[in-house]
């Protein structure tokens, strides 16, 4: 299976391109982008991308009540711990 690969996008305009998708970036260095966006095919393919692609990439993991029932005992058995407890 072929691995998908991100629209090519001007590479002068990447960092503004991910700080966009983000949306950290400025008002006016957004109104460029979009303006660029208006007339470049490739970075708007970038950012349709970004948009299709990286929220099946950064998905947060889900962990099972165990983990979370060994977290807790964990945490308090440090606690106790440093107070000098038993626990």
């Amino acid at each position: 299976m072929a691995a998908k690969k991100l629209g090519t996008m001007c590479k002068e305009l990447e960092e503004d391109l991910v700080l966009y998708y983000y949306g950290e970036i400025g008002d006016d260095e957004k109104l460029r982008v979009e303006q660029h966006l208006g007339n470049c095919l490739g970075c708007g393919r970038f950012i349709e991308d970004l948009h299709r692609l990286l929220p099946q990439i950064a998905r947060p993991e889900e962990l099972p009540q165990s983990f979370w029932d060994d977290y807790y005992r964990e945490t308090v058995a440090k606690i106790a711990h440093q107070r000098g407890q038993k626990f």
